[in-house]
């Protein structure tokens, strides 16, 4: 594996460093890809910045910082560093008077201008993002998997608006990803959301297209969604939210979706039928579905799935999986299906 930072290339970016910084970036480089860092990374790209102090002389580096206002995302944010570096960081409370932070009322602190450079040079953006250039780093983009899906949810777990219902009908639900960019940097924020959406199709998460608006004086806010349902549960049972918040409401989103999902499969008709032909009837069939449902289905509807004519609702095939007492039947399910039922039965709740 090819390390991301080396001693030679820091002292070659900041060949002014202090001793201190020297004497430390020879204990920690080189430093390699991991999980870990990605989600750091992410973090500094979201609701961190690494502190770019340009008063006297040239501009250096002084410390990294996290905003939240959840202190556990702080102390995450802390250990995570500390299990990468070595170096002991806090938590201050934080209370800003004006501005965005105002809302965000804890502070995670890392008084390292070496920890700072090193980040800098695995990709996390230095001084006001809204007002730089930057994009994913290629060794997150080229990643294995891990890498990429602790980028995601650490990036969505900030960044991204909760789970919500997007209209009257109990299964239709949304998830907006939102960056705010001065005018001029609008091209950079979509190609950074293309980064993105090409990190999420690696877990089958298909996304709306992406588009701006004007935000303020001089700033554009680029968007995009993720509404498609088989996207939403690929999303929870792929990457997730590292936010317990945020988690718990998409679980719950999945769940709705659960009770109203339909599947039309040749396989679903085929076990159907094969269950028909060893109860006896389709009037027997139904009676026997609906000690498990919540829905009740009759003779008439029994055969219009049995035929493939209507799509399947997925509480009868959770039915038929206990009515049938063969748990392999899931296998044979396209995955994000298998996540609905799998989410339905550790639920204890019928769909």
């Amino acid at each position: 594996m090819q390390p991301i930072v080396t001693y030679d290339g820091m002292i070659a970016r900041f060949p002014n460093m202090r001793p201190k910084s020297v004497e430390l970036a020879k204990k920690l480089l080189p430093i390699y890809p991991s999980p870990e860092l990605a989600s750091v990374v992410a973090a500094l790209m979201t609701d961190g910045h690494v502190d770019w102090y340009t008063g006297v002389g040239s501009p250096r580096t002084r410390k990294v910082v996290l905003y939240s206002s959840n202190k556990e995302e702080c102390e995450w944010f802390i250990k995570t560093c500390k299990n990468i570096f070595g170096f002991e960081g806090k938590v201050i409370a934080y209370d800003p008077k004006y501005g965005f932070y105002r809302k965000q009322p804890y502070k995670a602190v890392i008084s390292n201008a070496c920890i700072a450079m090193i980040l800098i040079l695995c990709g996390a953006p230095a001084g006001d993002k809204t007002k730089k250039n930057f994009l994913i780093p290629d060794w997150i983009m080229n990643g294995y998997d891990e890498i990429k899906r602790q980028f995601l949810r650490a990036f969505f777990s900030f960044e991204a608006s909760m789970p919500f219902r997007k209209s009257k009908r109990h299964h239709a639900f949304q998830m907006s990803l939102f960056m705010n960019k001065s005018s001029h940097l609008l091209q950079n924020s979509i190609d950074f959301f293309s980064q993105i959406i090409k990190l999420l199709e690696c877990f089958g998460v298909a996304c709306s297209r992406i588009a701006s608006r004007p935000h303020s004086i001089g700033k554009n806010t680029t968007y995009f969604t993720i509404t498609n349902q088989k996207s939403i549960v690929n999303f929870y049972r792929n990457i997730g939210f590292s936010s317990p918040d945020k988690q718990a409401r998409l679980k719950s989103c999945i769940l709705d979706i659960s009770r109203f999902h339909r599947l039309k499969s040749g396989f679903v008709c085929e076990l159907i039928q094969e269950m028909k032909n060893r109860i006896g009837t389709d009037f027997n069939l139904a009676t026997c579905v609906n000690n498990f449902t919540e829905n009740k289905y009759s003779k008439r509807q029994m055969e219009h799935f049995r035929r493939n004519e209507i799509a399947v609702p997925l509480e009868i095939i959770s039915a038929l999986i206990k009515i049938k007492n063969d748990e392999t039947i899931l296998e044979k399910m396209p995955y994000y299906v298998q996540t609905l039922l799998k989410l339905e039965s550790s639920a204890h709740v019928p769909l």
